[in-house]
């Protein structure tokens, strides 16, 4: 599990790393777009690994972590969910029914299973 944390923070590094290097070009209007298009590729790959550590320590995991897990997704999805509309309800004119859905998701899939990808115990 070492070897993996270790990996993590590599390619962490390395995205924060050309996230700054983009930003830097990009502010002072040089052209990266070979940068730019590796970038993107790292960032597929980045996505991709913790994919599927994502997928190996659910399937090492047993069943009643899994419905605690699915349970606190569930709720903080539901008040992000309602927060996101009511918020919006008060203080935009339009309710954009995709965006509060999908950041909705995101933070409670974050929140709900971040630590399946942090932990160096077994589950």
């Amino acid at each position: 599990m070492k070897k993996k944390t270790s990996i993590s923070i590599i390619m962490t590094a390395l995205l924060v790393i050309g996230l700054i290097i983009i930003l830097y070009f990009s502010y002072r209007d040089l052209n990266i777009r070979n940068f730019i298009t590796i970038y993107i590729m790292f960032i597929f790959i980045f996505v991709l690994y913790h994919i599927i550590l994502f997928t190996i320590s659910i399937k090492k995991t047993n069943m009643d972590n899994i419905l605690n897990k699915l349970w606190r997704f569930i709720k903080v999805f539901a008040f992000l969910l309602i927060s996101g509309l009511l918020f919006n309800y008060y203080f935009k004119e339009t309710i954009d029914y995709l965006n509060v859905f999908s950041i909705a998701f995101g933070l409670s899939f974050g929140v709900a299973f971040f630590d399946l990808l942090s932990s160096k115990t077994k589950h």
